[in-house]
């Protein structure tokens, strides 16, 4: 009669091990998945990284967390100038 430690001790009788070694041409930085700097081109499209649409963006999203600032700062201005 086969006990509840069976299954795995069948398990471990297979013994396989693999091993895998990556390829990797470290020379021309094509297989690296964060880039090095200056190893980029430079933005062609306005649409490409770095070009004038991604920092109009940019300059948008801060301006608009300003404009949240400031308002927020003159609603608790104006509600603590009117508490008694």
């Amino acid at each position: 009669m086969l006990g509840v430690g069976a299954p795995a001790a069948m398990a471990q009788s297979e013994d396989t091990t693999t091993t895998t070694t990556p390829i990797r041409d470290s020379d021309t930085g094509l297989n690296d998945i964060v880039p090095q700097p200056n190893s980029g081109e430079a933005p062609d499209d306005p649409s490409d990284s770095g070009g004038w649409q991604q920092y109009l963006v940019f300059g948008l999203i801060i301006g608009g967390m300003a404009v949240i600032v400031a308002i927020v700062m003159r609603q608790s201005r104006r509600a603590r100038a009117a508490q008694p």
